[in-house]
């Protein structure tokens, strides 16, 4: 479980978000989301949790509880979820699509983060990551 989330973690913090991206590939409205989670959700189960508290007559009720912890997991289970699609085999259209960008990369000097034999989506977004930190141009953008 904890490589799953570490995976997902990892195709958190390299896949690009970029809205030309969004069509191609469903999987970045979904980096963009966890990001969200992760940084929001705690503070506002925190929030929530405090707030409650303060207008109960109670100090501490199980509704109130598990409210709270029930929004402190959906952050983790976004990396659980991202982790998995991360490890996923890519699809053949996706995979036609990596190499001919690591072709483009090769052909302009840039050797490809991640190797392109059995890629999968983590290595994608190191891929897409690295050719966007270069300007675009291995995607036949000038800079």
């Amino acid at each position: 479980m904890w490589e799953l989330i570490r995976d997902g973690y990892r195709l958190l913090k390299h896949w690009p978000v970029k809205s030309s991206l969004m069509l191609r590939f469903p999987l970045t409205q979904s980096v963009l989301l966890s990001r969200l989670l992760l940084y929001w959700v705690p503070g506002l189960a925190l929030a929530w949790f405090i707030l409650s508290m303060k207008f109960s007559e109670q100090t501490l009720e199980n509704p109130q509880l598990m409210m709270a912890l029930l929004l402190l997991s959906l952050p983790v289970q976004s990396l659980l979820w991202l982790g998995k699609e991360g490890r996923k085999p890519l699809t053949p259209g996706d995979r036609h699509w990596f190499n001919q960008l690591a072709e483009r990369m090769k052909g302009q000097g840039i050797r490809p983060a991640a190797k392109v034999e059995g890629a999968r989506y983590l290595e994608l977004a190191l891929v897409m990551e690295q050719a966007f930190k270069r300007g675009g141009q291995a995607f036949g953008q000038p800079d």
